[in-house]
């Protein structure tokens, strides 16, 4: 893992920090007039203008690996809106993951981005789903052909 300024460095590495790690979870779509934004903290967090409600959410981060970054998140369901709101979505919300130091939370130390938030479950308590990122090499290739016999009115 990549951090970006030294201070985060030097608090991932001691054997006993004096601050904590903060992630930021960003939870967006084009149909929604704002962003879900939380924090696992038991605070709020004001990290470049937006505010992160406090939540408890569980996550594993993303490895290094040459896979397809992948994690599955469970998020507190402290507001119906949330479920309500992901059960009446067509395409899958983008998904951004931040980590910033507690003193410093407008300074991202590592982002992990372009991640789609899918297989969404919930209940009372929880919003579950896994974060994945889309492979185009799933795609089928070569992807819709324009042939005579599917696009007639190109050819008339």
């Amino acid at each position: 893992m990549t951090l970006t300024s030294d201070r985060a460095v030097e608090q991932a590495i001691a054997q006993h920090a004096d601050e904590a790690f903060l992630v930021l979870l960003t939870i967006s779509h084009d149909t929604l007039k704002e962003p879900f934004r939380f924090v696992r903290n038991r605070t709020r967090v004001v990290s470049r203008g937006n505010e992160f409600l406090a939540s408890h959410f569980e996550i594993e981060l993303p490895g290094d690996s040459d896979e397809v970054p992948k994690a599955v998140i469970t998020v507190a369901n402290v507001d119906r809106r949330i479920g309500q709101t992901l059960q009446s979505l067509v395409t899958p919300p983008k998904c951004l993951i931040e980590l910033v130091l507690g003193s410093t939370p407008d300074i991202v130390e590592r982002a992990w981005d372009q991640f789609e938030l899918l297989e969404v479950t919930w209940d009372a308590f929880t919003v579950q789903g896994t974060l994945t990122r889309r492979t185009y090499w799933d795609e089928p290739w070569p992807f819709i052909r324009v042939t005579p016999a599917r696009f007639p009115g190109l050819f008339a």
